[in-house]
């Protein structure tokens, strides 16, 4: 998008901070721990719930700032950005870096087409109707997304969401072992720490539920419209959640999502400011949309009633 911010100026914007990044490290990391020590310390089931609901937010910003990773706006140099992106963001919460970062790239430059590799998120096939839809979300908070995972790495040989090439999947080769001794590691501290249910419940139990249904409504209302065949203009928009809201559905500022497809050399922290600037000068050009909750119970109320092979011609 040319005009919306000077050359200097984007420069100084794209700059990368490693003492910012390194506060989103500790900051993720620290309110998982501390939310799960607060729950031993109390000793309760409510307190365990509580602390479960907290980790999930914060596998969400893990997530999220995989996604900084990808675009490489964690560290630097490249190496230690990519290192941090896998292992202590992206392993953790079941996600294939290297893969992914390919895959989230070629969204970035395919998006609103059918051959976006990210199509399978947004795209109305299966969700046509208020009731497939809500069927679908409700399916993720019950787990499917992790079923599926599991089906497609065991069984297709392949991850979840491939790319659209023909069906020339790029594998991930050793990544799914250094996925798996990420998982191994989380498994054995929590069970030292907390006991032989922890991992399970505290931390795959909020992965696979609360965790992937924010995700996944996050990725299906960010770029849905009730027509697949929409120009891709309508597909980009960022949102306006409330404080809650945001921790679980966009935490890292992933509200800011037209201007970062714009403008992928930004990072999360400076989004914010970057969007002050250019609306304060009268040049801001995205549309702002409602939360996600609000967004996708506007987009279900658009939704027809019956699937269009359902109706009567």
């Amino acid at each position: 998008m040319d005009g919306v911010f000077p050359i200097d100026e984007l420069r100084r914007l794209s700059r990368v901070s490693n003492a910012r990044a390194a506060l989103d490290v500790v900051a993720t990391w620290g309110v998982i721990v501390v939310s799960l020590a607060a729950a031993q310390a109390v000793g309760t089931w409510w307190a365990y719930a509580g602390a479960a609901l907290v980790v999930s937010g914060r596998q969400a910003a893990l997530a999220n700032l995989a996604h900084e990773a990808w675009h490489g706006l964690c560290f630097a140099p490249r190496p230690l950005n990519n290192w941090v992106g896998a292992w202590l963001y992206a392993y953790p919460v079941g996600i294939p870096f290297h893969y992914d970062r390919r895959r989230h790239l070629a969204h970035h430059k395919r998006v609103g087409l059918h051959d976006d590799p990210d199509w399978v998120n947004y795209s109305n096939a299966g969700r046509e109707t208020p009731v497939r839809l809500i069927g679908f979300l409700a399916g993720r908070l019950l787990g499917t997304l992790l079923v599926s995972t599991i089906w497609s790495v065991l069984v297709r040989r392949r991850p979840r969401v491939a790319f659209a090439d023909g069906g020339r999947d790029v594998p991930p080769g050793g990544e799914w072992l250094r996925l798996a001794a990420c998982q191994a590691v989380l498994a054995v501290v929590a069970t030292f720490w907390l006991g032989r249910w922890a991992y399970p419940l505290l931390w795959l139990l909020p992965l696979s539920t609360v965790t992937a249904f924010c995700t996944v409504v996050r990725a299906f209302v960010e770029h849905s419209t009730e027509d697949d065949t929409a120009p891709v203009d309508r597909r980009l928009r960022d949102y306006a959640p409330g404080p809650l809201e945001a921790a679980w559905f966009s935490p890292c500022h992933f509200h800011f999502h037209a201007l970062h497809h714009a403008y992928p050399s930004i990072p999360h922290y400076r989004l914010p400011e970057a969007k002050a600037a250019a609306a304060a000068a009268g040049r801001y050009p995205f549309a702002v949309a409602p939360g996600y909750v609000r967004s996708l119970v506007a987009h279900l109320r658009r939704l027809p009633a019956r699937p269009p092979s359902a109706r009567v011609s």
